[in-house]
């Protein structure tokens, strides 16, 4: 995704110096990509991050234990 990103910024600037024509096709795309984002502040981007990563470590955590309670209860049903 970066050098889709670093590549579609040095389009931008070539078009903006002038050494590249504009293309209206490509611009209408760029503009209908660029339209989709939904703007969020940094601050509140991070807090989505964390809060999603958070979840995501408690999926990790708890698929953990639930495999660790599995091999615990397959020893006790062998020793009985």
């Amino acid at each position: 995704v970066q050098k889709i990103l670093e590549r579609v910024s040095e389009y931008v600037d070539s078009v903006l110096a002038g050494t590249v024509p504009a293309n209206n096709t490509v611009g209408r795309y760029l503009m209908d990509t660029v339209s989709i984002v939904p703007k969020v502040d940094a601050a509140e981007f991070e807090k989505m991050f964390n809060s999603h990563l958070q979840d995501l470590l408690m999926v990790i955590y708890l698929a953990n234990m639930t495999r660790t309670q599995l091999a615990v209860a397959k020893r006790l049903e062998k020793l009985m």
